[in-house]
């Protein structure tokens, strides 16, 4: 005789999934990649700075306060400690390293920008740098526009492109080249407009948006 037996409702637990343990290596990486971005530097150190001693900031209409705040303490200082550090511009303004003269200067434009009436869209185009600025001596009165480039074929392309720019902005930009490649260049060519650096051939439009940055604080842009 045979007898079949039946088992009904018998809840199986769900096997539990399997992971490996990270090693201690995977750990480091994770931890670097919070804290520096490929490029090397530190990821942004967001900021509340609700009240900050920049002229006329206080006296904004809520509205117009409320997009100054947002951009002083969500983009970074515009010298090179600061953008190396992840330091927003309204710490950078509070606390201002040795090497970042152009604090105030920039701090002062968000909150005209944004007593105009610019969004903060607008705004962050006017004060957000692609890189640092270095303490490159300015020999000129308006906008000085360092190069530093070599005779390789990269050089004779960065010729042709630095026309086009002085074509587009006539008048506006006083050109010197660098006699010493100096600490602060790491590709050729390297530009420096009132002390900002673009480093490598840039497009035409991205000289133009650093020529307009500069030109922000008299009203005025690149009449190209």
């Amino acid at each position: 005789m045979t007898w079949l037996f039946v088992v009904l409702g018998c809840d199986r637990p769900e096997p539990e999934p399997v992971t490996a343990a990270p090693s201690d290596e995977t750990r480091l990486v994770t931890v670097q990649q919070e804290i520096r971005r490929p490029d090397g530097r530190r990821y942004i150190q967001v900021s509340r700075h609700v009240e900050l001693p920049v002229d006329g900031y206080a006296e904004l209409p809520d509205e117009q306060r409320d997009v100054a705040f947002q951009v002083l303490n969500t983009v970074t200082g515009p010298c090179a400690p600061c953008m190396d550090e992840g330091i927003t511009l309204a710490d950078c303004f509070l606390e201002p390293p040795a090497d970042c003269e152009t604090v105030a200067q920039v701090a002062q434009r968000v909150v005209r920008k944004a007593g105009e009436g610019s969004d903060k869209v607008e705004v962050l185009e006017a004060v957000e740098y692609a890189d640092g600025w270095y303490p490159v001596a300015q020999e000129s009165q308006g906008l000085d526009f360092a190069v530093w480039i070599d005779d390789s074929d990269m050089g004779v392309q960065a010729e042709a492109r630095f026309a086009e720019l002085e074509a587009a902005c006539p008048g506006v930009l006083t050109r010197r080249d660098l006699e010493s490649a100096g600490e602060h260049v790491r590709a050729v060519p390297t530009v420096f407009i009132n002390g900002y650096r673009l480093r490598g051939l840039q497009s035409l439009d991205a000289y133009v948006r650093l020529v307009d940055m500069e030109l922000a604080d008299q009203g005025a842009s690149c009449p190209r």
